[in-house]
């Protein structure tokens, strides 16, 4: 029985470089930000599920082609989402003491 080390595979073992930097840092900041986005449907609809259900249609929207145009690693596609995520936060938590959110 052979055990396969990551050392052993280059191209395994060069994931970290490539994986870790500072544009793919940035990516998943912003689709982070980005399923925010869904928190205005679950409070609206008082429902967990709903808010979930939310969040994966965004992230699998968001990951996706139009066309020959790609969504993924689209920084300024990001960045405009950015705007409408950072409203809905903002509007989702600033009623909240005057609202029974449970």
């Amino acid at each position: 029985m052979n055990i396969l080390l990551i050392e052993d595979d280059p191209e395994i073992s060069s994931m970290p470089e490539t994986f870790l930097t500072t544009e793919n840092y940035i990516i998943t900041a912003a689709m982070v930000s980005i399923s925010f986005l869904a928190l205005p449907v679950g409070l609206h609809l008082k429902s967990s599920k709903a808010a979930i259900i939310a969040g994966l249609i965004i992230v699998f929207g968001t990951q996706g082609n139009l066309g020959s145009y790609t969504l993924m690693y689209n920084l300024p596609f990001y960045g405009v989402l950015l705007v409408p995520a950072f409203a809905a936060i903002v509007l989702s938590v600033y009623p909240v003491e005057k609202k029974d959110v449970a």
